[in-house]
């Protein structure tokens, strides 16, 4: 059985999560905080499987909860937030320092949503107490980032040219997706001038709460996707999927939204973005697939490398969830793989200003 602790500093709310909790059969709560101070002391002494953490609390937020918990004892984490802005940007800034997953607060009995709302808890919990962590420093405040690469790269002996322009990068992630397309956004050059396609696993509700929050926090400019909308080939925009439906790229470089339901079991789906890249630009793209659960994207990321798209997986060392990396780099979809601190470079190197225009592939690619 699964041991849960859940830190929640509204009684009722606590009471319902206790509640939803325990009447999975898998799963009991050994214990309840009021506060991120509680919450430190509960997982010291009970060690428990996961934690659901409120974000906007008294005493210590979630945010500062999150972080000393995976500096002194990492334990898997997943955020219970309202979509006020305040917690959502909260939300995100935890998503950075290590938390795994943010869900809406559930709906009391009597609301339609009552029923889904708990099985979604119930298996979120179960999925992200598989996690394996490790520790991190103690940092302050919103985002820590690596210091920017040299927008020159430096000349390497494993590649070659192909006099091919890229138009746009694709990018796929879920779980530990918000921190790792930050890091791969901040550490771009401000000469980086290739729009960015995102599709990132997301409950209802924080979609445009994570697209503002990359703005505010990466330098570069961040947008949540609208139906119509035209990509420019060397605009520096990044576009990230809305939480309600699945993106793709038409032919005439237009954003147009798909609406047939769970694609993998998920909405939005990376499968859906990457196929349609594939099909509107094949070797004028780039796919990027990231840390994630399941398999979702790597398909897609197949079907982009036969288009002759380069792509690239992130390695497992450096994703928290090395499942949909894994799945692509199984069915031979990535041209490369790289841990996420590399991605940004390698992304230069690519389509950086000083070889705009073409793409660099590893010589000693299958």
């Amino acid at each position: 059985m699964l041991t849960v602790v859940v830190c929640e500093d509204s009684v009722p709310v606590s009471q319902l999560l206790v509640e939803l909790i325990n009447a999975d059969p898998g799963l009991h709560v050994v214990g309840v905080a009021g506060n991120g101070r509680e919450v430190i002391e509960l997982n010291r002494k009970l060690r428990p499987n996961v934690i659901t953490m409120d974000v906007r609390m008294p005493v210590l937020n979630g945010l500062e909860a999150t972080r000393q918990i995976m500096a002194e004892q990492p334990t898997p984490i997943v955020l219970v937030s309202d979509i006020a802005e305040v917690d959502i940007n909260l939300s995100m800034d935890a998503l950075n320092a290590g938390a795994l997953a943010v869900l809406p607060k559930p709906h009391g009995p009597g609301h339609p949503d009552f029923k889904a709302d708990g099985d979604r808890l119930r298996h979120t919990l179960h999925l992200m107490s598989s996690v394996k962590l490790v520790r991190r420093w103690m940092t302050t405040g919103p985002l820590t980032i690596p210091p920017k690469p040299s927008a020159t790269p430096s000349p390497r002996s494993d590649i070659y040219t192909s006099p091919v322009q890229p138009r746009l990068v694709a990018i796929g992630s879920s779980t530990g997706g918000p921190s790792a397309i930050a890091t791969i956004l901040s550490n771009l050059p401000p000469t980086f001038n290739l729009p960015i396609l995102v599709t990132q696993h997301i409950m209802p509700g924080f979609g445009t709460g994570l697209a503002r929050w990359l703005n505010d926090t990466t330098g570069r400019r961040v947008v949540t996707a609208t139906e119509g909308m035209v990509i420019e080939p060397s605009s520096s925009i990044t576009v990230i999927a809305p939480d309600h439906c699945h993106m793709i790229l038409t032919p005439a470089r237009q954003i147009a939204f798909d609406h047939r339901g769970l694609v993998n079991g998920v909405l939005p789906s990376v499968d859906v973005l990457f196929e349609s890249v594939a099909h509107s630009l094949g070797p004028l793209a780039v796919g990027v697939l990231l840390t994630g659960m399941g398999r979702d994207g790597a398909q897609g990321l197949s079907k982009m490398r036969q288009a002759g798209s380069f792509t690239i997986a992130q390695d497992e060392a450096s994703s928290v969830v090395f499942g949909m990396p894994k799945e692509a780099i199984a069915l031979g979809a990535a041209w490369k793989i790289a841990p996420l601190e590399k991605i940004a470079s390698e992304l230069v190197a690519i389509v950086g200003p000083s070889n705009m225009g073409t793409i660099r592939r590893p010589n000693n690619s299958k």
